[in-house]
């Protein structure tokens, strides 16, 4: 079972049809709240993410596009069925593949990756044919490929869950 499977994710037609993105998004129309740290404090959006009340892959590009590391780490980790801290390790890791490989065992778009793969550079941001690149190299990597690179960092010294 991908350990992404293992999170309740709400439908597309259910879901909050608000994104947190650029910035330039409309409210949702119907009376919801819009998905981000806003309405009541990353934690409570967090703990709403937890119990599988938000779409996995629009929260954690919300949290990473308002550069919200520490509730992406957890979200990462809480689909992965991992520690925080081998979800840190690998984002601290250099190099783009970790990335891809967390993204694709939580079952992330590349929408999601990006923004994550955005959030890690910061203000020196990554070049338009570096992210092509990253795009290509994401979508070849299999979720289980994902998943057994995952396993392995877990049960390496180091990568203790």
């Amino acid at each position: 079972m991908d350990c992404a499977e293992k999170s309740p994710r709400m439908s597309r037609d259910t879901k909050d049809s608000g994104r947190k993105g650029a910035g330039n998004e409309e409210p949702p129309s119907s009376g919801s709240q819009k998905p981000g740290p806003e309405r009541g404090g990353a934690q409570d959006y967090l703990a709403d993410f937890a119990r599988g009340r938000l779409d996995n892959d629009a929260t954690i590009e919300a949290f990473a596009r308002a550069g919200l590391r520490e509730e992406v780490v957890a979200s990462l980790a809480l689909l992965c069925q991992t520690s925080n801290g081998v979800v840190e390790r690998l984002l601290s890791q250099p190099g783009r593949e970790t990335v891809h490989v967390l993204a694709r065992a939580a079952g992330l778009s590349w929408p999601a990756a990006k923004a994550i793969l955005e959030m890690r550079a910061g203000r020196d941001g990554l070049a338009a044919h570096e992210l092509e690149r990253s795009r290509v190299r994401f979508e070849r990597l299999t979720p289980e490929a994902a998943r057994r690179f995952l396993q392995f960092f877990r049960h390496r010294p180091g990568g203790k869950q």
